[in-house]
């Protein structure tokens, strides 16, 4: 890999505003990146991460706050995701029950 750094610096005291005081230039030749395997499967979660945290700051996706950990695998776990199941159902109910009697009320 060759890299060439050229780092130019203005010394002139009165130096105007559109003239930079320091400069700097990358020249890369060949770059080469590599990604193993333990690189890509944090990069993996990291995008699972985004994702969850996107889907539980949606209206339609509240439950998510009773859900696992995004790196909780279902998979030795069934009792975490059985809960979260149950609450989340219990949830819905709720909140439906609520915004029919809302509804009821309404027409009253």
């Amino acid at each position: 890999m060759d890299l060439t750094i050229k780092l130019r610096k203005n010394l002139h005291q009165a130096s105007q505003s559109h003239i930079p005081m320091t400069t700097m230039n990358f020249d890369i030749d060949q770059f080469l990146f590599t990604v193993d395997e333990e690189f890509y499967k944090d990069v993996q979660y990291l995008t699972k991460f985004w994702s969850w945290h996107a889907a539980a700051n949606q209206k339609d996706m509240l439950h998510y706050k009773f859900r696992p950990a995004y790196n909780v695998p279902i998979r030795g776990h069934a009792k975490k995701y059985w809960k979260y199941a149950i609450k989340s159902t219990i949830f819905y109910m709720k909140s439906q029950k609520k915004q029919q009697s809302g509804e009821f009320k309404a027409l009253q």
